[in-house]
């Protein structure tokens, strides 16, 4: 490092300030000068808080809001975060997953079968995600846990995103059919007899075919109708309740049930083996080419 290299400092006060390195002062501070709108000034600043690229500094200012939002909840709660759901909350364990969205992410070990990596469309890579959707409304159904005493808005955006993971089970579902014929003429006709008596009358719109329209899902859900009138508008988000999908999500579990029994080792697979952490496992150790990117980049110090 160089006297007069542009550097960039991160902190709560001021946000980044840009300005330039002047020398080692001791092991924990750089001697700097910042241009700040009133002026420069020289001044010690730690180390762990200097970047030398404008984007790294960027992120990191990221994270210290994050850190520094983190904190205040922390306090807020007296320190208590045990009301979190246990798979909602951060992992003290390694727990299974065959949901390619958490490829990589801490603590958790991939499970999947052999075959449903490919490109080739099988009866095994359909249940398969099948139970990553399953895997997600388990855990905006443990978000809507939290947000208890949330307003009914922020409810509602997570039933929103409950009933477009619906419609993508139900693509699953239609899918499985073209190839299992057992299912197609027995359990997928029950299944869908039940989901068309409540779209009647709720028209969340989660089956592929055929459309109740208008439905929450086209219109102001995972679409967005550019011309929806405010009464329409305003009757669907009004459907849009924990009594309502409910309603749907107990079809839907009870159908899951009995379609598994059809396929035990993807039961215990996608299912069954995530819900509770890996005995006498404490860590997932991830390939070192590992390109998964965490929500949140941790605050860490900087070394020299």
């Amino acid at each position: 490092m160089e006297i007069g290299d542009i550097i960039f400092v991160v902190s709560p006060q001021f946000g980044i300030t840009e300005g330039e390195f002047l020398k080692n002062f001791d092991d924990a501070n750089f001697e700097v000068s910042l241009n700040f709108p009133d002026g420069t000034q020289v001044m010690q600043v730690p180390k762990n808080s200097v970047y030398f690229k404008g984007e790294e500094a960027k992120m990191k200012y990221t994270s210290l809001v994050y850190h520094l939002n983190r904190k205040k909840l922390f306090d807020d709660v007296n320190g208590n975060t045990n009301f979190m759901p246990e798979h909602l909350g951060e992992l003290h364990g390694v727990y299974a997953s065959g949901n390619p969205l958490r490829l990589g992410e801490p603590k958790i070990s991939m499970a999947i079968q052999g075959g449903t990596a490919g490109e080739y469309d099988t009866p095994q890579k359909v249940i398969q995600i099948i139970g990553s959707i399953w895997e997600d409304i388990d855990m905006l159904k443990d978000i809507l846990y939290v947000l208890s005493y949330a307003n009914d808005y922020a409810k509602k955006l997570i039933g929103k995103y409950l009933i477009i993971e619906l419609r993508s089970l139900s693509a699953c579902f239609d899918r499985l059919s073209q190839f299992d014929e057992d299912y197609k003429d027995n359990l997928y006709p029950i299944f869908l007899d039940k989901i068309k008596k409540l779209e009647v009358e709720l028209k969340f719109g989660v089956l592929p075919t055929p459309r109740v329209d208008p439905v929450i899902r086209n219109k102001i859900s995972a679409h967005r109708d550019l011309n929806i009138d405010l009464v329409t508008t305003i009757e669907l988000w009004e459907k849009n309740t924990r009594y309502n999908i409910l309603q749907y999500l107990d079809v839907y579990s009870n159908h899951l049930n009995k379609l598994l029994e059809k396929y035990p080792n993807e039961s215990k697979f996608y299912f069954n083996m995530r819900r509770t952490p890996m005995g006498g496992i404490t860590d997932v150790k991830n390939p070192e080419d590992n390109n998964y990117q965490p929500f949140d980049i941790e605050l860490e110090p900087r070394g020299d």
